[in-house]
């Protein structure tokens, strides 16, 4: 069985930019905070050669992290960087074809970087691939989402759950057949959350904001075998994302 290769094994969490409430309305910070390894402490990194807000961010098989898209002073940009943790450096690549802002991203076994929907609702399926450093489409999503949780599953499919406008909807991509399909509801609509594959094979959907745009501390996992959806332990507290 194929098992899942690690994009980021230097033992840093990176938190890329911040986005802070002003009088003249929302201020993206191009900032990059990691802590440094054996330590409990954070360290400033790099800047992040562009501001954005709602940015697509993966981190690839190379190592590296990607940071796609977003938005700045209001408006969806195409901008597209990627980030070395084992050099604190950056570098600007390839835009995308169509700017998106709070879409999905994820990452096949061929390490390609897939950038999926967004605001408002697109349907786009924009492929980067880091060795060519091009973009190409691909088949687009049944249903343009917003915010969407994306992760890859041990079956090498990439899973796109919920988002705004399909708060339960399960929509599958398979990148072998360029090919869409459906899986179960979730139990809890939610959009702006976490969708993490687990090292057991389960998806788990993590916090997030209902439909009545209220944070949720629930938590599910999905079984990509039996395509059903369990409830989970929930959070200390409601959390979500973006």
């Amino acid at each position: 069985m194929h098992k899942p290769r690690s994009r980021l094994s230097i033992g840093l969490i990176v938190i890329i930019t911040t986005i802070v409430a002003v009088p003249a309305g929302l201020l993206s910070i191009p900032s990059v905070y990691a802590p440094p390894p054996n330590t409990i402490s954070w360290a400033t990194k790099a800047p992040i050669p562009f501001a954005t807000g709602q940015a697509a961010v993966v981190g690839g098989l190379d190592g590296k992290i990607y940071v796609i898209g977003g938005f700045t002073n209001g408006s969806p940009i195409s901008n597209a960087a990627s980030y070395d943790p084992r050099t604190n450096t950056w570098t600007s690549i390839a835009s995308e074809p169509t700017a998106t802002r709070g879409s999905g991203a994820a990452v096949d076994r061929n390490g390609l970087v897939y950038v999926i929907s967004g605001c408002c609702s697109t349907t786009n399926n924009q492929v980067y691939n880091t060795t060519s450093n091009t973009w190409t489409t691909r088949a687009s999503i049944p249903t343009g989402i917003w915010m969407p949780g994306t992760a890859t599953g041990s079956d090498g499919r990439i899973y796109v759950a919920g988002g705004e406008s399909a708060y339960t909807t399960l929509q599958i991509y398979n990148p072998q057949t360029n090919t869409w399909s459906t899986g179960a509801p979730m139990i809890s609509g939610r959009k702006q959350f976490s969708l993490v594959a687990g090292p057991n094979g389960l998806l788990y959907a993590i916090g997030g904001m209902n439909s009545a745009n209220t944070a949720i501390a629930s938590v599910e996992a999905y079984n990509i075998t039996s395509n059903t959806w369990t409830a989970k332990a929930s959070l200390p507290g409601a959390v979500m994302v973006y």
